[in-house]
């Protein structure tokens, strides 16, 4: 059965954060996860971010604006990391809450710029 590295993207966590406000956060984690096929690994990770227990008691979205999990990139593989190696960690990023998705300058995909500057 393959193994795969899986990085999975969480949009629009509503999170509290150290001065006590409110802010719209997003998150990338790498999971690995042994599954018969491309679409199992994809579930497979993403019930394992879903089980984190501290990231699911964290999010205060109201029913109406759910947070959002998917998958941005996914490798097969030649083996699992070391079972020696801690748990892999989730790197936060603030979103942008300033501008609704469809009138921010990136056309809502989270980073500005996508075009290159010429000199």
């Amino acid at each position: 059965m393959p193994f795969y590295g899986v990085l999975v993207n969480g949009e629009n966590f509503l999170m509290s954060v150290g001065d006590g406000g409110l802010k719209r956060m997003g998150f990338y984690a790498t999971r690995y996860v042994r599954a018969e096929s491309v679409e199992l690994a994809e579930t497979a990770a993403i019930d394992e971010v879903r089980s984190i227990e501290h990231l699911r008691d964290a999010i205060q979205n109201p029913r109406q604006d759910p947070p959002r999990l998917h998958i941005e990139e996914m490798h097969e593989i030649s083996a699992m990391p070391d079972s020696g190696v801690p748990e892999p960690g989730i790197t936060f990023y603030v979103e942008d809450e300033e501008a609704e998705p469809d009138e921010r300058p990136d056309g809502g995909l989270g980073r500005a710029g996508t075009s290159p500057q010429k000199p």
